[in-house]
């Protein structure tokens, strides 16, 4: 199993869940709101370290069978796009193991 966790822009959340939910398979996801900075503010802001500011972010992390991983972290991505800088990144992880609370069901099966 993998994690896909996409750190995107807040108003492309719509279009990102839009796609995920018609592709065949898509388990579910979570999503949080988060904050942070990228190496291009950094930069500029080194320069001026009292204009230092967070920007506003939406967390998605989706937890699927190998299989899906790619397949659906490209998904996540195109529908993400602006070509702006700020866009977002996607990372794909390993789970080692996952448990459903209610039934106990473990890995696969969750």
């Amino acid at each position: 199993m993998k994690t896909i966790t996409a750190i995107i822009k807040p108003f492309m959340l719509a279009k990102v869940q839009e796609a995920l939910q018609a592709t065949p398979g898509f388990p579910g996801m979570t999503v949080t709101d988060c904050r942070g900075i990228g190496h291009d503010r950094l930069e500029g802001a080194r320069q001026r370290a009292s204009e230092l500011e967070f920007v506003g972010k939406v967390r998605i992390e989706v937890v699927v069978t190998d299989d899906l991983a790619d397949r659906l972290a490209d998904i996540m991505a195109r529908a993400a796009h602006t070509g702006n800088p700020g866009d977002g990144l996607i990372y794909i992880s390993l789970v080692d193991a996952a448990i459903r609370v209610r039934t106990f069901d473990r890995d696969e099966q969750v």
